[in-house]
């Protein structure tokens, strides 16, 4: 059927008591590195892979090791989301609220990811856990 999502179930699920976004379920994301099926402009593989963090930053910026290897070459997607333990709040990463101290960037490096709130009045964000895709070529 034109426009259906395929491999996207429409449920979430729970973990240790924590509720995830449907989408993680999904058939074609997985915690592991996994091959999209997609190319690169340069004919490069895409690679993606999800990384789940226990805590969300604390005033400081979070780095979470990402642990791919060989190293990616070009990080050519990455985004998130942070949820509450109630899992009723689910913020994107990175964020811009209407606060500055909801401001949230994302980064990547050839051996971590950070999340960093705004410096100035940044807001404790460890009461939330969450996850990170990153798509890359190596």
């Amino acid at each position: 059927m034109p426009g259906q999502v395929v491999g996207i179930k429409s449920v979430g699920y729970t973990q240790s008591k924590r509720r995830y976004p449907a989408f993680i379920e999904g058939n074609n994301l997985s915690a592991g590195e996994q091959l999209t099926g997609q190319t690169w402009i340069d004919g490069s593989p895409i690679y993606r892979k999800i990384i789940s963090f226990p805590n969300g930053p604390n005033f400081l910026q979070l780095v979470i090791p990402h642990n791919i290897t060989p190293a990616p070459t070009n990080v050519i997607g990455l985004y998130g989301t942070m949820i509450n333990l109630a899992g009723t709040d689910f913020i994107p990463i990175p964020n811009v609220g209407q606060n500055v101290n909801e401001n949230l960037s994302l980064q990547a490096s050839d051996t971590s990811i950070f999340i960093t709130p705004d410096q100035t009045l940044g807001a404790d964000w460890s009461s939330f856990h969450g996850f990170i895709v990153i798509e890359y070529i190596k």
